[in-house]
């Protein structure tokens, strides 16, 4: 009798061993959405990234060569190439939100020839120096970030 109790116990830990799977997601992409709510519950709703709430702290890692076109996507706030670029063609996300931040940097690499541009949304300008070169080390001198105003339409040069 011992023994089917000890074995029924031991049954019943891996049942619930089985079962109590964690529900909290521990490593996120960023390229996971929710549904939030506008107006209240039962009100309309929006699909967002969680890019957007972690207010899109990915990366993209550029190749190198001689012409590069990079169009940062919604879930990049760090662009930085992986080796030498001649000439860079940089184009800002195309659906940013408000407050939304690009910064680049050239730590390991030197990109000769930068242009950045803002394609849309419609109207949207580019205010702030240009950003003409990157040169390997990532120093502030050669590091540039724009932060985007929705109600201003412009993205502004911060850094």
């Amino acid at each position: 009798m011992k023994k089917i109790v000890i074995g029924l116990g031991a049954l019943a830990a891996l049942a619930f061993a089985a079962i109590a799977q964690p529900l909290v997601q521990q490593n996120l992409s960023g390229n996971e959405v929710l549904n939030v709510e506008i107006g209240g519950p039962g009100g309309g709703g929006i699909f967002t990234s969680v890019n957007a709430l972690r207010n899109a702290t990915g990366y993209l890692i550029v190749g190198f060569g001689s012409t590069v076109n990079t169009i940062v996507p919604a879930t990049a706030s760090k662009v930085i190439p992986n080796g030498a670029i001649t000439t860079w063609n940089i184009t800002l996300p195309t659906s940013p939100y408000d407050g939304q931040t690009v910064a680049v940097a050239c730590p390991a690499a030197t990109a000769t020839t930068v242009t950045v541009s803002a394609t849309l949304p419609a109207s949207v300008t580019i205010v702030g120096t240009a950003f003409t070169t990157c040169v390997a080390g990532g120093a502030a001198a050669n590091t540039a970030e724009w932060i985007y105003s929705t109600s201003a339409n412009i993205w502004y040069r911060i850094q």
